[in-house]
């Protein structure tokens, strides 16, 4: 994955396709118990954001 110094701007889906795609599976080994490396932090440095519709 990318580094965190390097800005991007999200135009469609398709621009991160391969970076989601590893981060996809990284959840799926995570969830199901596999050799995780612990360290790896593919949200480290980054912000996220939810927008809800209803209030929760």
């Amino acid at each position: 994955m990318r580094g965190s110094d390097s800005k991007r701007d999200l135009m469609a889906i398709d621009d991160v396709s391969e970076e989601l795609a590893d981060l996809i599976a990284w959840a799926i080994d995570f969830k199901h118990g596999g050799d995780i490396n612990y360290e790896f932090k593919p949200l480290d440095g980054m912000s996220i954001g939810s927008i809800y519709e209803k209030p929760s």
